[in-house]
Protein backbone atom coordinates (compact mmCIF):
# COMPACT_ATOMS: atom_id res chain seq x y z
CA UNK A 1 0.00 0.00 0.00
CA UNK A 2 1.66 3.11 -0.80
CA UNK A 3 1.39 5.82 1.78
CA UNK A 4 2.09 9.39 0.75
CA UNK A 5 1.46 13.05 3.33
CA UNK A 6 -1.51 14.93 3.10
CA UNK A 7 -2.23 18.49 3.65
CA UNK A 8 -4.92 19.29 5.79
CA UNK A 9 -6.56 21.40 2.91
CA UNK A 10 -6.52 19.39 -0.43
CA UNK A 11 -8.74 22.15 -2.18
CA UNK A 12 -6.64 24.90 -2.06
CA UNK A 13 -2.51 25.02 -1.30
CA UNK A 14 -1.63 27.86 0.64
CA UNK A 15 2.01 29.51 -0.49
CA UNK A 16 3.50 31.00 1.95
CA UNK A 17 4.95 34.81 1.21
CA UNK A 18 6.73 35.90 3.88
CA UNK A 19 8.02 35.41 7.40
CA UNK A 20 6.16 31.72 6.68
CA UNK A 21 2.51 33.56 6.05
CA UNK A 22 0.01 33.68 3.41
CA UNK A 23 -0.46 36.84 1.58
CA UNK A 24 -3.82 36.89 3.28
CA UNK A 25 -2.27 36.21 6.74
CA UNK A 26 0.29 39.05 5.81
CA UNK A 27 -2.26 41.75 5.12
CA UNK A 28 -4.26 41.18 7.94
CA UNK A 29 -1.03 41.25 10.40
CA UNK A 30 -0.49 44.08 8.73
CA UNK A 31 -3.60 45.96 9.24
CA UNK A 32 -3.52 45.14 12.96
CA UNK A 33 0.11 46.34 13.01
CA UNK A 34 -0.74 49.56 11.44
CA UNK A 35 -4.04 50.14 13.98
CA UNK A 36 -2.08 48.81 17.38
CA UNK A 37 0.78 50.25 17.80
CA UNK A 38 -0.63 53.98 16.99
CA UNK A 39 -3.78 52.97 19.60
CA UNK A 40 -1.20 51.67 22.06
CA UNK A 41 1.26 55.14 21.63
CA UNK A 42 -1.31 57.71 21.65
CA UNK A 43 -3.01 56.32 24.50
CA UNK A 44 -0.19 55.03 27.01
CA UNK A 45 -0.38 58.67 28.23
CA UNK A 46 -3.56 59.02 29.14
CA UNK A 47 -4.59 55.45 30.64
CA UNK A 48 -1.71 54.30 31.76
CA UNK A 49 1.03 51.48 30.01
CA UNK A 50 -1.16 48.28 31.24
CA UNK A 51 -4.63 49.70 29.68
CA UNK A 52 -3.10 50.74 26.40
CA UNK A 53 -1.75 47.22 26.18
CA UNK A 54 -5.35 45.56 26.77
CA UNK A 55 -6.45 48.28 24.43
CA UNK A 56 -4.29 47.53 21.78
CA UNK A 57 -4.63 43.59 22.09
CA UNK A 58 -8.83 44.35 21.79
CA UNK A 59 -8.18 46.27 18.61
CA UNK A 60 -5.45 43.54 16.84
CA UNK A 61 -7.56 40.55 17.91
CA UNK A 62 -10.38 40.67 14.70
CA UNK A 63 -7.46 40.88 12.48
CA UNK A 64 -5.91 38.06 13.68
CA UNK A 65 -9.04 35.88 14.26
CA UNK A 66 -10.14 36.97 10.63
CA UNK A 67 -6.57 35.96 9.73
CA UNK A 68 -6.36 32.85 11.48
CA UNK A 69 -9.79 31.32 11.25
CA UNK A 70 -10.78 28.78 8.84
CA UNK A 71 -13.80 26.21 9.58
CA UNK A 72 -14.16 23.27 6.99
CA UNK A 73 -11.48 24.98 4.04
CA UNK A 74 -13.39 28.24 4.45
CA UNK A 75 -11.82 31.90 5.79
CA UNK A 76 -13.90 33.84 7.57
CA UNK A 77 -16.25 36.19 5.56
CA UNK A 78 -17.06 33.16 3.42
CA UNK A 79 -18.30 31.74 6.37
CA UNK A 80 -20.02 34.71 7.78
CA UNK A 81 -21.58 35.21 3.82
CA UNK A 82 -22.96 31.70 4.16
CA UNK A 83 -24.59 32.28 7.46
CA UNK A 84 -26.03 36.15 7.06
CA UNK A 85 -27.51 34.79 3.72
CA UNK A 86 -29.21 31.73 5.18
CA UNK A 87 -29.94 33.11 8.36
CA UNK A 88 -31.46 36.15 7.04
CA UNK A 89 -31.92 36.74 3.04
CA UNK A 90 -32.74 33.15 1.74
CA UNK A 91 -36.30 31.94 2.92
CA UNK A 92 -36.29 29.02 5.06
CA UNK A 93 -39.17 27.19 3.45
CA UNK A 94 -39.07 27.12 -0.23
CA UNK A 95 -41.98 25.97 -1.83
CA UNK A 96 -42.76 24.65 -5.08
CA UNK A 97 -43.60 27.27 -7.91
CA UNK A 98 -43.78 26.47 -11.48
CA UNK A 99 -43.12 29.29 -14.23
CA UNK A 100 -45.24 28.38 -16.69
CA UNK A 101 -43.42 30.07 -20.23
CA UNK A 102 -47.01 30.10 -22.11
CA UNK A 103 -48.72 31.91 -19.04
CA UNK A 104 -45.91 34.64 -19.29
CA UNK A 105 -46.21 34.77 -22.57
CA UNK A 106 -49.96 35.31 -22.25
CA UNK A 107 -49.64 38.36 -19.79
CA UNK A 108 -46.84 39.90 -21.79
CA UNK A 109 -49.75 39.64 -24.86
CA UNK A 110 -53.05 40.73 -22.61
CA UNK A 111 -50.33 44.01 -21.14
CA UNK A 112 -49.14 44.73 -24.97
CA UNK A 113 -52.68 44.44 -26.30
CA UNK A 114 -54.44 46.63 -23.78
CA UNK A 115 -50.76 49.81 -24.01
CA UNK A 116 -52.08 49.05 -28.36
CA UNK A 117 -56.20 49.48 -27.56
CA UNK A 118 -55.01 52.45 -25.57
CA UNK A 119 -52.61 54.09 -28.18
CA UNK A 120 -55.32 53.72 -31.08
CA UNK A 121 -58.19 54.73 -28.86
CA UNK A 122 -56.20 58.11 -28.47
CA UNK A 123 -55.24 58.76 -32.17
CA UNK A 124 -58.81 58.18 -33.11
CA UNK A 125 -59.80 60.42 -31.30
CA UNK A 126 -63.05 58.39 -30.31
CA UNK A 127 -65.98 60.02 -28.86
CA UNK A 128 -66.63 56.83 -26.83
CA UNK A 129 -64.85 57.32 -23.20
CA UNK A 130 -64.42 54.20 -21.54
CA UNK A 131 -65.41 54.45 -17.99
CA UNK A 132 -63.33 56.09 -15.17
CA UNK A 133 -63.15 52.68 -13.85
CA UNK A 134 -61.51 50.63 -16.33
CA UNK A 135 -59.23 53.49 -16.88
CA UNK A 136 -58.09 53.33 -13.54
CA UNK A 137 -57.71 49.06 -14.09
CA UNK A 138 -55.68 49.75 -17.18
CA UNK A 139 -53.11 52.46 -15.58
CA UNK A 140 -52.72 49.98 -12.84
CA UNK A 141 -52.05 46.92 -14.64
CA UNK A 142 -50.06 48.71 -16.66
CA UNK A 143 -48.11 50.00 -13.56
CA UNK A 144 -47.71 46.82 -12.36
CA UNK A 145 -46.12 45.56 -15.39
CA UNK A 146 -43.35 48.23 -15.77
CA UNK A 147 -42.39 47.15 -12.06
CA UNK A 148 -42.51 44.23 -12.57
CA UNK A 149 -40.25 44.54 -15.84
CA UNK A 150 -38.06 46.62 -14.03
CA UNK A 151 -37.73 43.86 -11.31
CA UNK A 152 -36.46 40.76 -13.39
CA UNK A 153 -33.95 43.65 -14.90
CA UNK A 154 -32.85 44.42 -11.52
CA UNK A 155 -32.83 40.78 -11.03
CA UNK A 156 -30.61 39.45 -14.06
CA UNK A 157 -28.02 42.18 -13.08
CA UNK A 158 -27.55 40.95 -9.62
CA UNK A 159 -25.13 37.97 -9.96
CA UNK A 160 -26.65 35.97 -6.78
CA UNK A 161 -30.52 35.87 -7.18
CA UNK A 162 -32.25 35.01 -4.00
CA UNK A 163 -33.77 31.66 -4.10
CA UNK A 164 -37.43 32.06 -3.18
CA UNK A 165 -39.20 28.90 -4.62
CA UNK A 166 -37.87 25.12 -4.82
CA UNK A 167 -37.13 25.87 -8.84
CA UNK A 168 -34.99 28.31 -7.85
CA UNK A 169 -32.97 26.21 -5.44
CA UNK A 170 -32.11 24.07 -7.85
CA UNK A 171 -29.38 25.52 -8.99
CA UNK A 172 -28.75 24.91 -12.76
CA UNK A 173 -30.52 26.50 -15.94
CA UNK A 174 -31.10 24.02 -18.38
CA UNK A 175 -30.62 20.54 -19.10
CA UNK A 176 -30.04 19.16 -22.63
CA UNK A 177 -30.61 15.81 -24.34
CA UNK A 178 -27.10 14.98 -25.00
CA UNK A 179 -27.00 14.94 -21.17
CA UNK A 180 -24.97 18.61 -21.10
CA UNK A 181 -26.39 20.85 -18.13
CA UNK A 182 -25.82 24.88 -18.24
CA UNK A 183 -25.15 25.46 -14.58
CA UNK A 184 -25.07 29.35 -15.65
CA UNK A 185 -24.40 31.91 -18.66
CA UNK A 186 -20.85 30.89 -19.14
CA UNK A 187 -20.57 26.92 -17.34
CA UNK A 188 -21.06 23.65 -18.53
CA UNK A 189 -21.09 19.86 -17.12
CA UNK A 190 -21.23 16.46 -18.13
CA UNK A 191 -21.95 13.38 -15.73
CA UNK A 192 -20.62 9.70 -16.00
CA UNK A 193 -21.49 6.95 -13.80
CA UNK A 194 -18.62 4.38 -12.54
CA UNK A 195 -18.91 1.15 -10.98
CA UNK A 196 -16.95 -0.58 -8.05
CA UNK A 197 -13.98 -2.87 -8.65
CA UNK A 198 -12.70 -5.17 -5.75
CA UNK A 199 -9.90 -2.97 -4.32
CA UNK A 200 -10.41 -4.27 -0.50
CA UNK A 201 -9.96 -7.52 -1.62
CA UNK A 202 -6.84 -7.23 -3.81
CA UNK A 203 -3.43 -7.88 -3.33
CA UNK A 204 -1.14 -5.20 -2.17
CA UNK A 205 0.88 -4.90 -5.25
CA UNK A 206 -2.45 -4.46 -7.35
CA UNK A 207 -3.95 -2.10 -4.45
CA UNK A 208 -0.84 -0.19 -5.62
CA UNK A 209 -1.74 -0.27 -9.16
CA UNK A 210 -5.24 0.84 -8.28
CA UNK A 211 -3.94 3.94 -6.29
CA UNK A 212 -1.45 5.18 -8.71
CA UNK A 213 -3.85 4.80 -11.45
CA UNK A 214 -6.21 6.36 -9.36
CA UNK A 215 -3.53 9.33 -9.07
CA UNK A 216 -2.75 9.71 -12.59
CA UNK A 217 -6.63 10.07 -13.02
CA UNK A 218 -7.03 12.74 -10.81
CA UNK A 219 -4.10 14.74 -12.03
CA UNK A 220 -5.77 14.85 -15.45
CA UNK A 221 -7.88 17.61 -14.55
CA UNK A 222 -6.39 21.01 -15.02
CA UNK A 223 -7.51 24.24 -13.54
CA UNK A 224 -10.28 24.52 -16.59
CA UNK A 225 -12.02 21.81 -15.45
CA UNK A 226 -13.61 21.81 -12.07
CA UNK A 227 -14.55 18.08 -10.79
CA UNK A 228 -17.55 16.34 -8.53
CA UNK A 229 -17.35 13.22 -7.06
CA UNK A 230 -20.71 12.31 -6.15
CA UNK A 231 -22.03 8.92 -4.36
CA UNK A 232 -25.43 8.60 -3.73
CA UNK A 233 -27.56 5.94 -1.63
CA UNK A 234 -30.84 5.15 -1.97
CA UNK A 235 -33.60 2.90 -1.04
CA UNK A 236 -34.67 0.63 -4.03
CA UNK A 237 -37.62 -1.02 -4.09
CA UNK A 238 -37.61 -4.19 -2.05
CA UNK A 239 -39.80 -6.42 -4.48
CA UNK A 240 -37.06 -6.18 -6.99
CA UNK A 241 -34.98 -8.20 -4.88
CA UNK A 242 -37.74 -10.75 -2.94
CA UNK A 243 -38.51 -11.44 -7.08
CA UNK A 244 -35.08 -12.45 -7.86
CA UNK A 245 -34.95 -14.50 -4.64
CA UNK A 246 -38.33 -16.15 -5.19
CA UNK A 247 -38.61 -19.60 -6.25
CA UNK A 248 -41.19 -20.71 -8.38
CA UNK A 249 -43.05 -24.01 -7.21
CA UNK A 250 -42.66 -27.31 -10.05
CA UNK A 251 -44.92 -30.04 -10.47
CA UNK A 252 -42.93 -32.78 -8.53
CA UNK A 253 -42.46 -33.13 -4.88
CA UNK A 254 -39.60 -30.64 -2.90
CA UNK A 255 -41.98 -27.53 -2.83
CA UNK A 256 -41.84 -27.71 0.64
CA UNK A 257 -38.12 -27.63 0.24
CA UNK A 258 -38.34 -24.97 -2.40
CA UNK A 259 -40.08 -22.72 0.49
CA UNK A 260 -38.20 -23.59 3.35
CA UNK A 261 -35.02 -22.28 1.04
CA UNK A 262 -36.81 -19.17 0.13
CA UNK A 263 -37.34 -18.41 3.53
CA UNK A 264 -33.73 -18.90 4.58
CA UNK A 265 -32.54 -16.33 1.21
CA UNK A 266 -35.17 -13.47 2.48
CA UNK A 267 -33.92 -14.25 6.16
CA UNK A 268 -30.28 -13.83 4.44
CA UNK A 269 -31.64 -10.83 2.49
CA UNK A 270 -32.94 -9.03 5.67
CA UNK A 271 -29.09 -9.40 7.27
CA UNK A 272 -26.87 -7.23 4.62
CA UNK A 273 -28.05 -3.85 2.66
CA UNK A 274 -29.64 -4.65 -0.45
CA UNK A 275 -32.30 -2.34 -0.03
CA UNK A 276 -29.82 0.56 -0.69
CA UNK A 277 -28.79 0.62 -4.01
CA UNK A 278 -24.69 2.58 -3.98
CA UNK A 279 -24.54 4.75 -6.88
CA UNK A 280 -21.47 6.96 -8.16
CA UNK A 281 -20.89 9.94 -10.42
CA UNK A 282 -18.25 12.30 -11.28
CA UNK A 283 -19.46 15.18 -12.82
CA UNK A 284 -17.14 17.65 -14.81
CA UNK A 285 -17.26 20.98 -15.90
CA UNK A 286 -15.56 23.75 -17.81
CA UNK A 287 -16.76 27.47 -18.34
CA UNK A 288 -17.71 28.33 -22.69
CA UNK A 289 -19.16 31.14 -23.78
CA UNK A 290 -22.28 28.82 -25.53
CA UNK A 291 -23.41 25.41 -25.57
CA UNK A 292 -21.80 24.97 -29.02
CA UNK A 293 -18.26 25.74 -28.15
CA UNK A 294 -18.68 23.69 -24.43
CA UNK A 295 -20.36 20.63 -26.30
CA UNK A 296 -17.09 19.17 -28.47
CA UNK A 297 -14.49 20.32 -25.85
CA UNK A 298 -16.86 18.15 -22.62
CA UNK A 299 -17.36 14.65 -25.21
CA UNK A 300 -13.23 15.19 -25.49
CA UNK A 301 -13.25 15.32 -21.57
CA UNK A 302 -15.77 12.52 -21.02
CA UNK A 303 -13.66 10.14 -23.53
CA UNK A 304 -10.58 10.70 -21.51
CA UNK A 305 -12.45 9.92 -18.32
CA UNK A 306 -14.22 6.64 -19.59
CA UNK A 307 -10.41 5.59 -21.27
CA UNK A 308 -9.10 6.67 -17.49
CA UNK A 309 -11.49 4.65 -16.07
CA UNK A 310 -10.49 1.43 -18.58
CA UNK A 311 -7.25 1.68 -17.78
CA UNK A 312 -8.22 0.79 -13.92
CA UNK A 313 -10.95 -1.77 -14.62
CA UNK A 314 -13.38 0.43 -13.93
CA UNK A 315 -17.08 0.00 -15.93
CA UNK A 316 -18.18 3.57 -16.65
CA UNK A 317 -21.08 5.12 -19.18
CA UNK A 318 -22.03 9.42 -19.61
CA UNK A 319 -25.53 9.92 -18.53
CA UNK A 320 -27.80 11.45 -20.83
CA UNK A 321 -30.16 14.71 -20.03
CA UNK A 322 -33.18 12.05 -19.65
CA UNK A 323 -30.97 9.83 -16.98
CA UNK A 324 -29.53 13.37 -15.51
CA UNK A 325 -33.05 14.16 -14.74
CA UNK A 326 -34.14 11.00 -13.41
CA UNK A 327 -30.95 10.74 -10.97
CA UNK A 328 -31.93 14.30 -10.01
CA UNK A 329 -35.22 13.66 -9.16
CA UNK A 330 -34.87 10.48 -7.36
CA UNK A 331 -32.34 12.20 -5.33
CA UNK A 332 -35.26 14.91 -4.68
CA UNK A 333 -37.97 12.65 -4.38
CA UNK A 334 -36.56 10.04 -2.30
CA UNK A 335 -40.01 9.84 0.26
CA UNK A 336 -41.96 8.95 -2.42
CA UNK A 337 -41.78 5.30 -4.69
CA UNK A 338 -43.56 7.09 -7.53
CA UNK A 339 -41.91 6.35 -10.85
CA UNK A 340 -41.13 9.48 -13.30
CA UNK A 341 -42.42 9.51 -16.37
CA UNK A 342 -40.05 12.03 -18.16
CA UNK A 343 -40.70 13.22 -22.10
CA UNK A 344 -38.76 15.78 -23.64
CA UNK A 345 -42.29 16.43 -25.51
CA UNK A 346 -43.53 17.72 -22.27
CA UNK A 347 -40.81 20.30 -21.84
CA UNK A 348 -41.03 21.47 -25.01
CA UNK A 349 -44.91 21.83 -25.81
CA UNK A 350 -45.90 22.08 -22.12
CA UNK A 351 -44.15 25.12 -21.45
CA UNK A 352 -42.43 23.93 -18.33
CA UNK A 353 -38.84 23.35 -17.24
CA UNK A 354 -36.88 19.92 -16.31
CA UNK A 355 -36.78 21.83 -12.68
CA UNK A 356 -40.56 21.60 -12.60
CA UNK A 357 -40.34 18.09 -13.37
CA UNK A 358 -37.56 17.50 -11.00
CA UNK A 359 -38.58 19.59 -7.75
CA UNK A 360 -39.73 18.18 -4.99
CA UNK A 361 -42.89 19.68 -2.95
CA UNK A 362 -41.30 22.00 -0.44
CA UNK A 363 -37.41 22.78 0.88
CA UNK A 364 -36.93 23.50 4.42
CA UNK A 365 -33.98 25.07 6.07
CA UNK A 366 -35.27 26.16 9.80
CA UNK A 367 -33.56 23.57 11.23
CA UNK A 368 -30.43 25.16 12.46
CA UNK A 369 -28.67 22.13 12.68
CA UNK A 370 -28.92 20.94 9.18
CA UNK A 371 -27.65 24.58 7.63
CA UNK A 372 -25.16 23.50 5.47
CA UNK A 373 -22.12 25.97 4.53
CA UNK A 374 -19.81 24.06 2.33
CA UNK A 375 -18.30 21.04 3.95
CA UNK A 376 -14.82 20.64 2.12
CA UNK A 377 -12.78 16.87 2.10
CA UNK A 378 -10.34 16.62 4.28
CA UNK A 379 -8.74 13.69 3.07
CA UNK A 380 -7.82 11.58 0.48
CA UNK A 381 -9.76 8.68 -0.41
CA UNK A 382 -10.57 6.15 -3.44
CA UNK A 383 -13.83 5.56 -3.90
CA UNK A 384 -13.48 1.64 -4.46
CA UNK A 385 -14.57 -0.66 -1.86
CA UNK A 386 -15.95 -3.74 -3.33
CA UNK A 387 -17.83 -5.34 -6.45
CA UNK A 388 -21.38 -6.30 -5.30
CA UNK A 389 -22.56 -9.49 -7.24
CA UNK A 390 -26.63 -9.67 -7.15
CA UNK A 391 -28.38 -10.92 -10.66
CA UNK A 392 -31.86 -11.20 -11.30
CA UNK A 393 -33.39 -14.34 -13.45
CA UNK A 394 -32.44 -18.32 -11.86
CA UNK A 395 -29.91 -16.84 -9.94
CA UNK A 396 -27.84 -19.19 -7.32
CA UNK A 397 -27.31 -18.39 -3.65
CA UNK A 398 -23.50 -18.27 -2.77
CA UNK A 399 -23.44 -16.90 0.45
CA UNK A 400 -22.95 -13.36 1.62
CA UNK A 401 -20.22 -10.73 0.81
CA UNK A 402 -17.58 -10.23 3.58
CA UNK A 403 -17.31 -6.96 3.17
CA UNK A 404 -20.82 -5.36 2.55
CA UNK A 405 -22.99 -8.27 3.82
CA UNK A 406 -24.60 -8.47 0.59
CA UNK A 407 -26.30 -11.52 -0.65
CA UNK A 408 -24.17 -12.61 -3.42
CA UNK A 409 -26.41 -14.27 -6.10
CA UNK A 410 -25.28 -15.61 -9.69
CA UNK A 411 -26.45 -17.03 -13.06
CA UNK A 412 -23.13 -18.74 -13.90
CA UNK A 413 -24.71 -19.21 -17.41
CA UNK A 414 -25.15 -15.53 -17.72
CA UNK A 415 -20.94 -15.18 -17.14
CA UNK A 416 -18.67 -15.05 -19.74
CA UNK A 417 -16.81 -17.81 -18.57
CA UNK A 418 -19.70 -19.90 -17.11
CA UNK A 419 -17.07 -22.93 -15.57
CA UNK A 420 -15.98 -23.19 -11.63
CA UNK A 421 -13.77 -24.87 -9.59
CA UNK A 422 -14.34 -26.33 -6.13
CA UNK A 423 -10.73 -25.72 -4.41
CA UNK A 424 -9.92 -26.63 -0.62
CA UNK A 425 -7.87 -28.50 1.69
CA UNK A 426 -9.59 -32.55 2.85
CA UNK A 427 -12.31 -31.87 5.65
CA UNK A 428 -12.75 -28.00 3.92
CA UNK A 429 -16.11 -28.72 2.88
CA UNK A 430 -15.73 -28.79 -1.31
CA UNK A 431 -18.40 -32.05 -1.38
CA UNK A 432 -20.54 -30.19 1.14
CA UNK A 433 -20.49 -27.12 -1.87
CA UNK A 434 -20.70 -29.07 -4.55
CA UNK A 435 -23.98 -31.12 -3.38
CA UNK A 436 -25.36 -27.30 -2.32
CA UNK A 437 -25.21 -26.19 -6.10
CA UNK A 438 -26.87 -28.94 -7.14
CA UNK A 439 -29.49 -28.82 -4.84
CA UNK A 440 -30.10 -24.92 -5.48
CA UNK A 441 -29.85 -25.95 -9.42
CA UNK A 442 -32.54 -28.39 -8.99
CA UNK A 443 -34.87 -26.47 -7.25
CA UNK A 444 -34.49 -22.87 -8.64
CA UNK A 445 -34.03 -24.32 -12.74
CA UNK A 446 -35.25 -26.74 -15.16
CA UNK A 447 -31.47 -27.37 -16.04
CA UNK A 448 -30.44 -31.29 -16.66
CA UNK A 449 -27.47 -32.43 -14.01
CA UNK A 450 -24.74 -34.86 -14.61
CA UNK A 451 -22.75 -35.89 -11.66
CA UNK A 452 -19.54 -38.09 -12.75
CA UNK A 453 -18.79 -39.92 -9.10
CA UNK A 454 -16.57 -42.88 -9.19
CA UNK A 455 -16.54 -43.18 -5.18
CA UNK A 456 -20.42 -42.82 -5.66
CA UNK A 457 -20.03 -40.01 -2.77
CA UNK A 458 -23.23 -38.53 -4.26
CA UNK A 459 -25.91 -41.39 -4.73
CA UNK A 460 -27.81 -40.43 -1.46
CA UNK A 461 -28.61 -37.06 -3.02
CA UNK A 462 -29.66 -38.40 -6.09
CA UNK A 463 -31.49 -40.94 -4.75
CA UNK A 464 -33.31 -37.89 -2.53
CA UNK A 465 -34.04 -35.81 -5.23
CA UNK A 466 -35.28 -38.82 -7.52
CA UNK A 467 -32.55 -39.44 -9.77
CA UNK A 468 -31.40 -42.05 -11.94
CA UNK A 469 -28.04 -43.68 -11.53
CA UNK A 470 -26.02 -45.70 -14.22
CA UNK A 471 -23.02 -47.81 -13.36
CA UNK A 472 -20.28 -48.25 -16.25
CA UNK A 473 -17.89 -51.02 -16.12
CA UNK A 474 -14.56 -51.88 -17.44
CA UNK A 475 -12.00 -54.44 -18.07
CA UNK A 476 -8.89 -54.29 -15.72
Amino acid sequence: MAFVSVPKDLNKVKTKVALNLTKRQLISFSIAAVIGFPVYWFSRGTIGNDLAIFLMIGCVLPFFFVAIFEKDGIVFEKYMGYIIRQKFIYPKVRLYKSQNFYAYLNHSEESEGMELEKKASRKAGTATRQKPKDIKKQQENLKKDKAQNKQTKKVKKNKRKVPNTVQDTLAYKAIFPDGICQINNRKFSKTIQFFDINYLLAQNEDKTLIFDNYCDFLNYFDAAISVQLSFVNMTANTNIFLDAIRIDEQEDDFNTIRKEYSDMLQNQLAKGNNGLVKTKYITFSIESDTYRKAKPRLERIEMDIINNFKVMGVKSFALTGKERVELLHRICNQDTKEQLNFDWDLVKNGGMSTKDIIAPTSFNFADPKQLKVGKTIGAIFIPFTTQELFMDGQSLYYGLNALSNNMIMVDRKKLKNPNGLILGTPGSGKSFSAKREITNAFLITNDDIFISDPEAEYYPLVQKLGGTSHQTLTKQ
